[in-house]
């Protein structure tokens, strides 16, 4: 079986951890697989089983060349990966996005080839093309998932507002896109109890699409009525945007309160966690986003903790499981989630009163679990047509 993904292991990105979950549980469960990803300039390889083979692609070139460069690029990825298809005879391709690119070359690859061909759509591009300035970029990349969307047997979507979008925006049965959630690994994030070394803890990219500096901001506004509050946030970097939110915690003379940790590789992250009394959560106003879930809250409950989340005051992914799965509480303004964290440190029993709804979600939200029902329910039947 082949699995081809814009992003693998040693890169780390949401995107690189849902392929290594898929490769392990995969493996697991008796099947063979290769991993094709692109050739990323100063990537340093590591070994790895099960292997994983780079291309060129179509985003291999790096820094960004022109477009005869990429075009180059893109008619040697679907050579390269037409022998490796001829290669394994693979009767399985599972192909990934976005970007839409390795998951599009794949497609032309495989033109006459009659192998099971699913598309895993980590985000629908209906919704991740808001935010590209060059809309002729937009508009091709849009193509490209829907080319991808209706040559698949089977589309893989994360969110069933994902899955709703992908249905309506290209023209698919709904019966043709599954659910099969990002979720936690409950074997990877479960540690034993540890002495709590801060109250709230976040991590993650921080970016101003994930309205980051509210949720700030409500730390700030908390710490006036709390100032013992600690909080943490792992994945912090030297940008433009943590300056100026680091520039309105030193105005407030609150630097001892909060513990910005640089990005750490994903095996340390379940610690960090660990240490931690309540996970914190946030997303977008911007109706582009709402199909999306974060999935640093999944691994908030998977180590569990309680969410406490801030976002728009709409229906969304993150509001439908904070509230939906009872772990949390959801705030939809800075005051409101100042005093969520409030409630959390000073209210007798209110942290533990979200005991239930963590306990049954992250057995429902197990990764494991989730990615040996479809082996079991989709791949395996799958693979036993093309026999």
């Amino acid at each position: 079986m082949l699995l081809c993904w814009p992003f693998a292991f040693p890169e780390v990105s949401v995107a690189a951890v849902r392929e290594a979950a898929f490769s392990k549980y995969l493996s697991q469960g008796g099947i063979e697989i290769i991993t094709v990803a692109p050739k990323k300039e100063g990537l340093q390889e590591v070994e790895r089983s099960p292997r994983i083979i780079r291309v060129t692609s179509y985003e291999s070139p790096s820094p960004p060349g022109g477009i005869l460069d990429r075009l180059l690029a893109f008619r040697r990825s679907v050579r390269e990966i037409r022998q490796l298809l001829e290669e394994f005879q693979p009767n399985l391709v599972i192909a990934s996005s976005p970007p839409p690119f390795l998951a599009y070359e794949t497609l032309r690859a495989m033109a006459g080839n009659e192998v099971p061909y699913i598309f895993d759509s980590r985000d629908a591009f209906a919704q991740t093309s808001y935010y590209l300035p060059n809309k002729r970029r937009a508009w091709a990349k849009l193509r490209l998932e829907r080319k991808c969307c209706r040559a698949a047997q089977r589309i893989f979507a994360v969110t069933e507002r994902q899955a709703e979008l992908l249905a309506q925006g290209h023209g698919l049965s709904p019966e043709s896109v599954l659910l099969v959630p990002n979720g936690a690994d409950l074997e990877f994030f479960s540690r034993p109890p540890r002495p709590a070394r801060c109250d709230f803890v976040m991590h993650g990219v921080p970016k101003q699409m994930k309205e980051i500096t509210s949720v700030f901001r409500g730390f700030l506004e908390a710490l006036q009525d709390a100032p013992e509050m600690r909080i943490r946030y792992v994945g912090w970097t030297d940008s433009d945007y943590c300056r100026g939110i680091e520039q309105e915690i030193r105005a407030q003379g609150r630097e001892s309160s909060f513990e910005l940790i640089p990005p750490v590789p994903f095996e340390e992250i379940p610690q960090l966690l660990s240490e931690g009394r309540v996970g914190v959560a946030s997303h977008s106003k911007d109706p582009a986003i709402i199909p999306s879930m974060p999935v640093e809250t999944y691994e908030y409950v998977a180590a569990g903790l309680p969410v406490v989340a801030h976002g728009p005051d709409v229906p969304c992914a993150l509001r439908d499981y904070v509230t939906g799965e009872g772990v949390g509480v959801y705030a939809t303004s800075i005051n409101a989630f100042a005093r969520a964290c409030i409630r959390f440190l000073g209210e007798p029993g209110f942290l533990h009163s979200f005991s239930p709804g963590i306990a049954a979600s992250r057995v429902k939200y197990d990764r494991g679990r989730i990615l040996k029902e479809v082996i079991e329910k989709v791949i395996i039947p799958f693979q036993e047509k093309a026999k």
